[in-house]
């Protein structure tokens, strides 16, 4: 049954395409109103222009068939085999677009930089000057922070399950 009254979601859902589209077409309208006449004519005439454009058009296409090519391939060998395998090269071909930069930017504050990457950039020597103490250092917070963490569940433990066994 559908009935002529505007829902909530409706409502919902044209209010978030309505700031969709504003978030994609301010800059754009940005760059019309600030950009003057003369500034654009001037960057039309840069020598850098034709060689830039050139390189993108270059990039894009092989990226495009790239992508067309091996993800055709792919999704076609995911539809037809079902299974274990196939969930995971969804999940991983997906990854890339779930993953944003600032959970990138979450995950370099985590501990695996520091008691995983720090110890090879040091024994390789990429690791040198200010770098080498914000990685000790790194390595110090979270060494605290893992034992803070084992006392307080060893703590719970031994409170939990004091009396059982004696």
């Amino acid at each position: 049954m559908s009935s002529d009254r505007p829902s909530a979601f409706g409502a919902a859902q044209r209010v978030a395409s309505a700031v969709l589209v504003s978030f994609l077409l301010l800059p754009v309208a940005a760059l019309l109103f600030t950009l003057r006449w003369d500034d654009f004519v001037v960057g039309l005439r840069n020598p850098l222009l034709f060689p830039a454009l050139r390189l993108s058009l270059l990039t894009t296409s092989c990226s495009l068939g790239l992508v067309v090519g091996l993800g055709s391939l792919l999704a076609w060998r995911i539809a037809r085999h079902p299974g274990r395998a196939s969930r995971w090269m969804e999940a991983i071909t997906q990854l890339p677009a779930v993953i944003p930069p600032a959970v990138a930017g979450v995950a370099a504050l985590s501990w695996f930089p520091y008691m995983l990457a720090f110890p090879v950039e040091l024994l390789t020597g990429a690791a040198q000057g200010p770098a080498v103490v914000r990685g000790f250092a790194g390595q110090l917070v979270w060494l605290g922070v893992w034992i803070a963490a084992y006392h307080v569940t060893w703590t719970r433990g031994l409170r939990r399950y004091g009396a059982v066994g004696g």
